[in-house]
């Protein structure tokens, strides 16, 4: 589309890139906590598929995203 120009800064790339780095060290802390955050010490989901309510809903969002990220490539619309 015309006039659909984004503008990429360094420093706002930049900013995403500390935002990123922040949640990479805290996933990364959290799971080297053992017996923290009210799981008894275990991080990992059972063998049977059974997800927590609150991975249910990161692995919804993030399906989402997916699925609207790729119809977007598809059709071309980089915004």
């Amino acid at each position: 589309m015309p006039g659909s120009d984004l503008k990429l800064s360094e420093a706002r790339t930049e900013g995403y890139r500390h935002f990123a780095n922040k949640i990479w060290n805290a996933s990364r802390f959290s799971l080297m906590k053992p017996g923290g955050f009210g799981t008894g010490g275990v991080l990992e989901v059972s063998d049977r598929g059974e997800y927590t309510l609150p991975d249910q809903w990161i692995r919804g969002r993030l399906n989402r995203a997916i699925r609207e990220i790729r119809q977007s490539l598809e059709a071309y619309k980089f915004n």
